[in-house]
């Protein structure tokens, strides 16, 4: 039998409650810092090397003098470098049981409201709220916009 975090239970009664009870502690602010720091300059490279890569690519088959400077190189380059940072996010949200790298130093993991594990479009939701303009500093109050708005929360187990 399993809880609703995927962890074996054998049995049932009180130890599951216990249990249960220790992963429904948010996360603390020192945490969440932490995972916001380390998240970020991961999905940070993994979009300039998803970007720079696909940009080669494209580059190498236009084979276009002076491509590298034109306005579609820099469209295309924000483009790219946005949908990388953003499957960051949410393949290791979605894919890693609401954890990603950062998530993982702290021992902490993104849970929906209920507790229940992290559905794609609560990641998608999550991972397009972090691009919205100074969204970075709704953390310093109680939650996040992108845990009140996809009806998720940062848990510590």
């Amino acid at each position: 039998m399993q809880n609703r975090f995927g962890d074996n239970i054998h049995k049932k009664g009180l130890i599951e409650d216990l249990h249960a009870i220790q992963y429904t502690r948010r996360a603390s602010k020192a945490d969440r810092l932490v995972n916001y720091i380390v998240d970020y300059f991961i999905g940070a490279i993994t979009g300039l090397i998803f970007s720079g890569v696909l940009l080669f690519m494209i580059s190498s088959i236009l084979n276009k003098p002076g491509f590298i400077e034109s306005d579609l190189f820099v469209f295309l380059w924000m483009g790219l470098y946005f949908t990388g940072k953003i499957a960051y996010y949410i393949g290791f949200e979605y894919g890693n049981n609401g954890r990603t790298i950062g998530k993982m130093i702290t021992a902490t993991r993104a849970v929906q409201e209920s507790g229940a594990p992290l559905q794609l479009n609560d990641a998608f939701i999550r991972s397009l709220c972090r691009w919205i303009p100074l969204e970075t500093f709704s953390g310093l109050g109680d939650i996040p916009l992108h845990d009140e708005w996809s009806k998720t929360m940062v848990i510590k187990y």
